[in-house]
């Protein structure tokens, strides 16, 4: 509605700018016109300028000879009349050309005014148009900037679902996996007990002999290697280090671990499993002597018993 209201206002300004240009234009042709006669008028004048100051100039000339005035009292009167006629129409015909001038001058500063007048209208109505146009702008900026906003609202409410959904999923996951590690590593604890308690402490012989059977060929370097750790170990009583021995080494699986029988050696000579800052070993536990003499001795005693079989196996 405020767009038609604004055309009709246009119209409107339009209508009264185009009816003034006709009236001026009507009052324009009617000035050439009467300039038109005026000029025509004052032509004739002119023309006969030259005529009327020779009667003017003999109304008062005399006569040389009789000192009377050239022209009789009635033609003087004639004269006379047709001069203040002349004079009056020259006088007429100047003063209406004045006023055409000044009108001339003053409907030229009415137009002048009006084109001016319609030259502001049209920079107003065109900054108008601009402004408005300016605002639509704005106003489709901020709406699409209010639906950019709605829809990094909604994705970010979507990657929040996602990462929640994830992380439950990764939680449960994770909880899942932890309860299968532990299944299975209770599991593993099980059958490493029942195999541990299947292997008679002191049993040193007879888990070298299985020894000696899955090694086959490779025997005298298990057996070797075996000697070696005992070796260093009675050597060496106090040496953590060498009491501690982890189940993955790949040279420790290579020379003893690999063949049935080789661990076999470990446990029945006391060493348990365990674990050393998470890695899985096989540990021989030294018994605190200040506390437990008689433990201490046993454990001792086994190991050297364990390294005397070895050396008699070798």
């Amino acid at each position: 509605s405020t767009r038609f209201s604004q055309t009709d206002d246009d119209d409107d300004d339009n209508n009264k700018n185009n009816k003034a240009d006709d009236k001026e234009n009507k009052n324009n042709e009617e000035n050439i016109l009467i300039l038109s006669l005026i000029q025509s008028i004052r032509t004739s004048l002119e023309e006969n300028n030259t005529k009327i100051e020779k009667f003017r100039q003999r109304l008062n000339e005399k006569d040389p000879i009789t000192e009377k005035p050239r022209y009789g009292i009635q033609t003087a009167k004639r004269v006379t009349a047709m001069l203040d006629l002349y004079d009056q129409l020259n006088s007429i015909i100047t003063e209406i050309d004045t006023s055409l001038f000044e009108s001339t001058i003053q409907k030229q500063q009415s137009k002048e005014k009006r084109e001016i007048i319609r030259k502001e209208e049209k920079i107003q109505k065109e900054l108008k148009e601009k402004e408005l146009l300016q605002k639509k702008e704005l106003l489709l900026l901020q709406e699409k900037q209010q639906e950019d906003e709605r829809k990094r609202q909604k994705e970010l409410v979507e990657l929040h679902q996602r990462a929640e959904e994830s992380r439950r999923a990764r939680k449960t996951e994770e909880q899942l996996r932890y309860e299968e590690e532990q299944k299975s590593q209770q599991e593993q604890d099980q059958r490493d007990q029942l195999w541990i308690q299947s292997i008679p402490k002191g049993s040193i012989r007879q888990q070298i002999s299985k020894l000696r059977t899955s090694s086959d060929t490779k025997f005298v370097t298990s057996i070797t290697a075996l000697h070696t750790l005992f070796l260093q170990i009675i050597s060496h009583p106090e040496e953590t280090k060498y009491r501690r021995i982890r189940r993955d080494h790949p040279q420790f699986l290579s020379d003893i671990g690999q063949y049935d029988g080789g661990v076999d050696v470990l446990i029945a000579a006391g060493f348990r499993l365990g674990a050393i800052d998470n890695v899985p070993c096989y540990i021989s536990t030294e018994p605190n002597i200040e506390n437990d003499m008689d433990g201490w001795s046993q454990w001792f005693d086994l190991l050297k018993l364990t390294l005397t079989i070895i050396e008699e196996e070798m």
